[in-house]
């Protein structure tokens, strides 16, 4: 460890024999002091809803009985704000300034050797508002200091982590209070690669990185509110200083209650809008985090309008218990203030509930339902605060093609040609219906986000015509890729995939199509049915694509894909076949491809044009549901079939579908059928090949995440087996996790 303190110093040098050497960082003179110039980074507050551009999500507070007493707007406020008046800095309030001391943690480093340099130190401000510390410390003279330092910090709960090495500060744990006034507005500041000879203090930029939670007046509430309650909120957590980010521990929860200015707030209902309902020290300081599925809001509330009393104390009123909303689609993020508007229920009902809320980087189709009560007539809209050559749509459930709802990310439509046409597989930005609806399904297709924020993408529900000024919008959130130094970004979204590498398949399956009646010299009729040459027609259509875009012609083949004809009855003039697609797996695993240990792209492109459309579920689900024009009847029967089935959710599967693709619509007077199309050179989201796993960064969220978890897109030379991402060969129908990553083409 180097000495800094110069009194230690020279006890130290005096007290060594004369042949022993110290390694010790050059110290300049007393003059020399390390010291700091401290300010915080704070946005200027407005106090009214607006100051979000949009409600970012809407939710009821309900009876037990589902009537809603209580909708609730929830708006977001850059940075974190004080809620009313502001008040002098206390511990419990939210603050924007520096108060009267931190404390620091500094490394040094030289010739890539890094040391603790000191620990939670504090420093005080002094004369011309310069910070210093009790014990001088002074600058090495060379190498390099990094410093963190952390401002209004809890007495309590709330602990330091150093690294492994014990060289530098690692994370803050912190535990929330329960009462929001003991709970602190943390601010931290970090300021790296400080050269050791440096004369002058230290200027630091503290930030906020506690998420601010308020309670306020929406439009007019008339009642008295006894309590509010946030419940199974997420209490504990980590902060790692390196990365600025939370993890949060998602086995610790608690329950919060506002505190209120004499216990209660009473409305006579003419608070202006933004009115605080907890008192400006009650500024809940949550850890940020998105609350877990049973976190809620309880309020106890006597309704004016009505007389009724809603509470859990059944001594109270035992039919009316309180009023429940969940809260498990917020976001409370990192220096921002959630402010939840109270209102009175209207006479019209909008809402939108997202259903799952992970949104990758990649291409992605997003789920909302749609519930409207009271407008008869209405529209919903989709926009981002990213501007993009690819459009975010949206359809409703019903008019969605049946290949985006196998999972493919439909983007064009292509003619009987193969030409891509302008027409849009995927709906528009906006989509209008009439009356009432519950829980209507919507799709939403959100193109990939290679840039390097994340995106938001803005739901608004509206009514339109009388009703014009009725809106309500919800807020999704894009991640955008862990851009690394190889060049390229990872998916962030843990979406838990797992499966076979694939090509190590058994299954060998005999579909079969029957004319019904045969023909009669070549020709078909109402009786008769099909010609040979329409069935050859047809299944072509549907092979074809999964096929490299090749026919089939009639005949035993060495290829994983053939055809061939059975002749079952020939009298004369009247001729009746059965054709049958022969599907051999067994063919496709033979990977002499792929073997690249540095070129994902290159390994997946070449396990794609191997078999890769065929190793999707969607070939075989075609086959299975297409038709007959006639009656309806299956086109096709399995007459034959050996080995497992295929592990249809393998790597190829959720790797392929993180791209896009195309949808030609296939008519033959037999039936009509959809296929995804797909140009391999059009493949942005990849396997990584294992070298390229050097620059993977586990998952603080996932416990032990790691490398050797993971499918490389490398396959072994000769051998049923690939590699996982860190280097080691494993059978490929083992189930290993699945990860995409892209090229950064900026």
């Amino acid at each position: 460890m180097y000495i800094v303190s110069f009194a230690a110093f020279a006890f130290l040098m005096m007290s060594c024999a004369d042949d022993e050497i110290i390694e010790t960082p050059t110290i300049l003179s007393p003059s020399k002091t390390i010291a700091f110039d401290a300010d915080i980074e704070w946005t200027e507050p407005d106090q009214t809803r607006s100051a979000s551009p949009d409600r970012v999500s809407n939710f009821s507070l309900l009876t037990d009985t589902g009537e809603e007493v209580l909708p609730c707007g929830v708006y977001v406020q850059d940075g974190i704000q004080y809620n009313g008046e502001e008040k002098p800095l206390t511990r419990g309030a939210v603050i924007n300034r520096i108060g009267d001391s931190f404390d620091v943690w500094a490394t040094y480093t030289k010739d890539n050797v890094s040391s603790e340099f000191f620990s939670n130190l504090e420093f005080s401000k002094g004369s011309g508002d310069v910070f210093n510390s009790l014990n001088t410390y002074y600058w090495p003279g060379s190498g390099t200091l990094d410093f963190v330092a952390v401002s209004n910090t809890p007495a309590s709960n709330f602990a330091h982590q150093m690294s492994s090495d014990g060289t530098k500060l690692e994370s803050f744990i912190y535990t929330v209070p329960a009462d929001a006034t003991q709970q602190n507005d943390i601010i931290v500041a970090i300021a790296k690669g400080i050269a050791g000879d440096n004369n002058t203090s230290v200027p630091l930029s503290f930030k906020h990185i506690m998420s601010a939670v308020n309670v306020k007046i929406g439009s007019v509430v008339k009642g008295e509110i006894q309590s509010i309650t946030f419940k199974n909120v997420y209490n504990k957590g980590k902060y790692l200083v390196e990365q600025g980010v939370w993890v949060v521990d998602k086995t610790s929860v608690g329950d919060f209650t506002v505190t209120m200015q004499d216990g209660k707030f009473v409305s006579l209902g003419t608070d202006a809008e933004g009115t605080p309902v907890n008192t400006t020290e009650g500024t809940f300081m949550f850890i940020p985090q998105n609350p877990g599925d049973n976190a809620e809001m309880v309020i106890e509330f006597l309704d004016s309008n009505t007389g009724h009393l809603y509470s859990d104390d059944d001594t109270k009123n035992p039919y009316k218990p309180a009023l429940r909303g969940s809260i498990a689609d917020d976001n409370w993020d990192k220096n921002k203030t959630v402010n939840y508007m109270l209102s009175i229920d209207e006479s019209f009902t909008l809402t939108i509930e997202p259903v799952g809320k992970k949104l990758d980087a990649h291409y992605v189709i997003g789920y909302a339902n749609v519930t409207v009560e009271g407008i008869d007539n209405w529209t919903i809209e989709v926009s981002s605060d990213i501007s993009s050559d690819e459009q975010i749509t949206i359809q409703p459930e019903e008019e969605v093609n049946p290949l985006a709802k196998q999972g493919f990310w439909t983007d064009k439509v292509v003619d009987a040609n193969g030409n891509v046409t302008t027409e849009s597989a995927r709906g528009s930005s906006s989509w209008s219906g009439t009356g009432n609806v519950t829980n209507k399904l919507f799709y939403i297709f959100i193109p990939e986000n290679v840039s390097d924020k994340d995106r938001q993408i803005s739901l608004t529900l509206r009514g339109t015509g009388d009703a014009s000024t009725v809106s309500t919008t919800k807020v999704l959130l894009q991640k955008y890729p862990n851009w690394t130094d190889g060049g390229f970004g990872w998916e962030v979204v843990d979406d838990d995939e797992s499966g076979e590498y694939g090509f190590k398949w058994t299954r060998k399956v005999v579909y079969q199509f029957y004319q019904n009646h045969g023909e009669i010299l070549g020709f078909g009729t109402d009786w008769t049915g099909y010609t040979r040459t329409q069935m050859l027609e047809f299944i072509n259509s549907i092979v074809a694509p999964y096929n490299n875009g090749n026919d089939l012609s009639v005949g035993a083949s060495d290829s994983w894909i053939y055809l061939t004809e059975t002749l079952i009855r020939d009298w004369w003039l009247w001729r009746e076949y059965k054709m049958n697609v022969h599907i051999d797996y067994t063919k496709l695993n033979n990977i002499t491809t792929a073997l690249s240990e540095t070129d994902g792209l290159a390994n997946s492109k070449a396990l794609y044009q191997l078999g890769g459309s065929a190793a999707t579920s969607s070939l075989e689900t075609v086959l299975q549901e297409s038709t007959k024009t006639e009656n309806t009847d299956p086109a096709f029967t399995i007459t034959s079939q050996d080995g497992s089935l295929n592990d249809l959710s393998g790597i190829l599967t959720y790797i392929q579908k993180k791209n896009k693709y195309n949808m030609q619509i296939v008519t033959t007077e037999v039936a009509t059928t959809p296929h995804p199309i797909f140009n391999v050179d059009d493949l942005k989201w990849y396997l990584p090949a294992y070298g390229q796993f050097q620059y993977f960064t586990p998952d603080p969220n996932i416990a032990g995440d790691d490398k050797s978890h993971y499918w490389s897109s490398t396959a072994v030379s000769g051998s049923s087996e690939a590699y996982i991402g860190d280097g080691t060969p494993k059978d490929r129908d083992l189930p290993y996790r699945v990860i995409a990553v892209r090229k950064n083409d900026n």
